[in-house]
């Protein structure tokens, strides 16, 4: 049986070592397009930044996931996929990471990206 492992699934219980596992073993394209990622979109409506679980067109699944670590509380995560090339800046229905933290309530989270360039 195909198994096919769900990159919300594995944020929502923190387990960053195993989203750098699927990434490692090119089972997950961080510069690919959120919309066309199969469990993202089957999962949208469960994604609180989003409008009523539409991916934009132009959305990276680096983009989505970084907001979704949000979502999820995941400060490990998104460090991770912050390292190459730091926290998104993309505006995503009219939040960016910094102002979807502070709705959300995350601290930590708001702490870290105020340390970012």
């Amino acid at each position: 049986e195909d198994v096919r492992l769900d990159a919300l699934f594995i944020l929502q219980h923190r387990q960053c070592w195993a989203l750098r596992l699927m990434v490692d073993k090119k089972h997950l394209d961080l510069e690919g397009l959120a919309a066309k990622e199969e469990n993202l979109a089957r999962n949208a409506l469960k994604l609180s930044f989003l409008n009523s679980g539409h991916i934009p067109p132009t959305m990276t699944v680096r983009c989505c996931l970084s907001f979704a670590a949000v979502q999820y509380d995941d400060l490990q995560s998104l460090e991770w996929l912050s390292e190459p090339l730091g926290a998104p800046n993309d505006v995503v229905d009219g939040w960016n990471l910094l102002h979807y933290s502070a709705f959300m309530g995350r601290i930590e989270i708001i702490g870290w990206l105020s340390t970012q360039p």
